[in-house]
């Protein structure tokens, strides 16, 4: 079977977009290609009315390549894409991951050429996001832990940042507020671990700087990026309630995970999904009564979940 991966600039869509396509193609022993597509000056129209323009001319060509089988795309401003392929190739299947109203895929089977063929299947819903992460993953990536952050003492904290997003600019209050409650948890007698990603502030190694008092690691960008090795190794996580790819992965370690719900770049479905995530016992709130011997409810393990449903839907 050859899987189409249809991926954009958006890094939680693609790992959602890779993990599930991965796991398609374990199920069916076929091939998965991603296809960047990078969007065009006619993506702020309206979808309906651009169509395939909405992306450049060299992906409109990549979209115009092959013929896939499957293909697998998140979000809304893919889904043109999706019809595009669908119009061209009617026999493919397509798996549409979307994040509003609730987390959820839709499934494509029919050869129509309408602009309702994506939604065959009523919405298989799902909690948080989907990703790549894996128990083995997970494992190759413990002995960078041990051997990066031994030194450091006991509990170590992980804390996951994240920062501005495309309406409202993280500030320096909200670095200080993540930090000064993460340092509570261990009440002095161990460390933070710092990970700050492509949307955190430069300056915010320099705003850690001026709040932490314990020992700790904050990562500068340079050399491998310790985010994989945070989740195998750390004691606790702390996460900014900003982004629903970090949150999801590290309640699928089964830690402790405590979740910033205050951060100020958290929009209405951020705080729907923590408010979930933590309804459901797989994380708990930050807050200056937060104690680290919270005990979480399980692994949140929405694909392992989830995979016996869509195959069933595309028919695997």
């Amino acid at each position: 079977m050859h899987i189409l991966a249809l991926t954009d600039n958006r890094a939680g869509h693609t790992s959602h977009t890779l993990g599930l396509a991965e796991a398609l193609r374990l199920k069916t022993r076929g091939v998965v290609q991603q296809v960047p597509l990078a969007y065009g000056p006619l993506a702020k129209l309206p979808a309906p009315w651009v169509g395939a323009y909405a992306y450049d001319s060299i992906s409109r060509a990549r979209l115009r390549e092959g013929t896939p089988d499957l293909v697998v795309a998140t979000g809304r401003r893919l889904r043109n894409a999706l019809l595009a392929i669908k119009r061209r190739h009617p026999s493919c299947q397509t798996v549409h991951c979307f994040g509003n109203p609730a987390p959820g895929i839709t499934v494509s089977l029919r050869p129509d050429h309408d602009d309702t063929l994506i939604g065959d299947i009523s919405p298989l819903r799902f909690r948080g996001a989907l990703h790549r992460l894996s128990t083995a993953s997970l494992e190759a990536a413990l002995p960078h832990f041990e051997q990066t952050y031994d030194t450091l003492p006991a509990p170590r904290i992980g804390v996951l940042l994240g920062g501005h997003s495309r309406r409202r600019q993280c500030q320096p209050s909200d670095i200080h507020h993540i930090l000064d409650l993460a340092e509570l948890l261990h009440g002095g007698k161990g460390s933070l671990i710092i990970a700050p990603s492509r949307r955190t502030p430069k300056h915010a190694d320099r705003w850690a700087a001026e709040r932490i008092t314990c020992p700790y690691a904050f990562w500068d960008g340079e050399g491998e990026n310790p985010y994989l090795a945070m989740l195998a190794g750390c004691d606790a996580l702390v996460v900014s309630g900003d982004s629903i790819s970090m949150m999801s992965e590290a309640c699928f370690t089964g830690k402790p995970v405590f979740i910033d719900t205050r951060f100020s770049t958290s929009t209405p479905k951020h705080r729907r999904v923590a408010a979930q995530l933590i309804a459901d016992g797989y994380a708990a709130p930050l807050t200056g009564d937060s104690l680290l011997d919270f005990h979480p409810t399980g692994r949140l393990d929405e694909m392992q979940r989830l995979m016996p449903e869509l195959c069933l839907a595309l028919g695997l």
